[in-house]
């Protein structure tokens, strides 16, 4: 389907200065594109190309989030139910230094490489802020090297990669430059001669150990329905000897659960208990309850294996029952990757665990979601894996330890930028496949875009426009704007012969927090997300390979 339409690779980020003009609910304001965007050319979808509205996905999606969400009011103001993690002084060490380094970076920031001895300046080439125009580029001192740019010498010894090479334990601390680990990557500006270098490194590598410093990846499948990807799911293995189960990936909920052999009413793949030589029963209740479904058991202790990674003791759900959302589920169970906070077991969540025990390299996991593939998606735990985004990291700050939140300050259609009167609390969050705002934010996105009108008819808080509308769109989290594919927030015709479509933005109604938005996955299948516990907690964005 992507085939039909032309993707223009565009600068996704944009700083912006603004002019109020004035209005009731906002500020609406126009950006400069020329400005912002460089005279690039605009993303052109045939209006041809969309499926066909399926209106229950939306209403299975929409009518079970107030449950998801009930207690959305009291945690994004910080107020969770459990003690929030306290980070391990090993992730505070000199060790870590440069991993910020490498994996922060700024517009205008130096950087060493420390095996080659340059002096190297990055700046992304389409990424500027609303500053006099400059063509940024990467310079290097020490020119002569006859080795690939941003790459160090190495021989790849011992079968160890040429990109991350382990600490000699006998090194010298004195005249020697000392060599990267997979705690202090080797920093690898862009190489637009060679897009295979990747452009950022990794903080772990996965599928490497390096005592407790571990790294791994999850690959991830798309579910996909009606043309929509409406799930994202991996596998996890429990018990010893370990059984493997597969797993909706969550960012807005805490809790990791599977179902068990004493659900006689489940389709998917359980855990048989009974053949874990490490299973544990507490036989406290467990009950926990998502956008559209429910489970209900036990919590429950064993051991839990991903990649070169084991933990021990892991606590979970044991589910004895599940509603029918769950039982034609492709995913046996969830895994929540938000704050243990908001934990519903009392009990440190499996992310959280693998932090407390410092079996990571670090304390953060990155994100990928295809789109409309099968295959591709990715969990890194401990890691960021660099072949699945291209340019800077932007990192947001967490509003609140509880659901992975930050703040949002606006959105823009066509140029218009609309900036909310007080900004709102945004959560981030994989298990929901659309975008929620605060229903008068909902309302003046729609009014850029000509044609638009609400349907009730479809689902409440729900809009329709034009399908031939060629869209600019984008969120602003704090001062930047991050573009959306307008693929992604189309979710199809209202009817085959019609010439509307049903918009992927919703609005939430007037019994959620009035300054609360939903970021789901038409969002993040633009960017390559992680979610890092340190500097009490932040989100990073970073422009995905989808959009190549």
């Amino acid at each position: 389907m992507r085939s039909l339409f032309v993707l223009a690779i565009l600068p996704l980020v944009s700083g912006e200065n603004h002019t109020k003009t004035g209005a009731s609910q906002g500020v609406a304001t126009r950006i400069p594109l020329a400005r912002t965007f460089r005279h690039r050319p605009p993303i052109i979808i045939s209006p041809h190309a969309f499926k066909v509205f399926d209106e229950r996905i939306t209403r299975a999606e929409f009518l079970g989030l107030k449950s998801k969400y009930r207690d959305a009011e009291r945690f994004i103001r910080g107020a969770g139910v459990n003690p929030p993690i306290i980070l391990p002084a090993f992730y505070d060490s000199s060790q870590r230094a440069n991993v910020d380094r490498s994996i922060e970076g700024s517009l205008d920031s130096r950087y060493v490489d420390i095996v080659d001895s340059k002096n190297v300046t990055f700046d992304p080439f389409w990424i500027h802020d609303l500053q006099p125009h400059v063509d940024y580029h990467t310079s290097f001192s020490n020119t002569n090297s006859s080795y690939p740019r941003g790459r160090r010498r190495c021989t790849g010894e011992d079968g160890v990669p040429c990109d991350v090479q382990p600490r000699s334990e006998n090194a010298s601390s004195s005249g020697d430059q000392p060599q990267p680990t997979s705690l202090e990557p080797n920093f690898a500006p862009p190489d637009l001669d060679n897009p295979l270098l990747p452009p950022f490194p990794l903080a772990g590598k996965p599928g490497q150990s390096n005592g407790k410093r571990q790294a791994a990846r999850m690959e991830l499948m798309d579910h996909v329905v009606g043309g929509l990807d409406v799930l994202y799911y991996g596998s996890l293995n429990f018990g010893w000897p370990p059984q493997e189960l597969t797993l909706d990936i969550d960012t807005g909920s805490a809790d990791l659960w599977v179902p068990t052999s004493k659900c006689s009413s489940c389709k998917s793949k359980t855990f048989e208990t009974a053949k874990s030589i490490s299973f544990n029963d507490t036989e406290k209740p467990f009950q926990v309850v998502y956008g559209s479904g429910w489970a209900k058991g036990t919590i429950a202790q064993d051991r839990v294996l991903l990649g070169n990674i084991t933990c021990e003791n892991q606590y979970f759900g044991a589910a004895i029952d599940v509603s029918d959302d769950f039982r034609g589920s492709p995913a046996s169970g969830v895994l929540g990757l938000a704050f243990g906070t908001i934990s519903s077991t009392k009990e440190s969540p499996y992310f959280e665990h693998l932090i407390l025990s410092t079996k990571l390299a670090a304390p953060m996991f990155g994100v990928h979601l295809t789109r409309g593939k099968e295959k591709g998606s990715e969990l890194c735990l401990g890691c960021i894996d660099s072949t699945k985004f291209s340019g800077e990291i932007y990192w947001i700050d967490v509003k609140s330890k509880t659901y992975w939140s930050v703040v949002m300050t606006g959105h823009s259609v066509g140029g218009d930028l609309y900036i909310f009167d007080t900004p709102i609390t945004a959560a981030m969050d994989t298990g929901s496949t659309l975008i929620y705002l605060p229903i008068n934010a909902a309302e003046a996105f729609y009014r850029n875009i000509p044609g638009s009108r609400s349907a009730p008819e479809y689902g409440d808080a729900i809009w329709t426009y034009p399908c031939s509308s060629q869209l600019d769109l984008s969120l602003r989290f704090d001062e930047r704007l991050y573009q959306i594919h307008p693929w992604d927030i189309n979710l199809g015709r209202t009817d085959p012969n019609s010439n509307e479509c049903v918009g992927g933005i919703l609005g939430l109604p007037d019994d959620f927090p009035s300054d609360f938005a939903i970021i789901g996955d038409e969002f993040l299948k633009n960017w390559y997300s992680v979610y890092d516990y340190r500097h009490n907690g932040r989100v990073g964005l970073a422009y995905s390979v989808n959009n190549k």
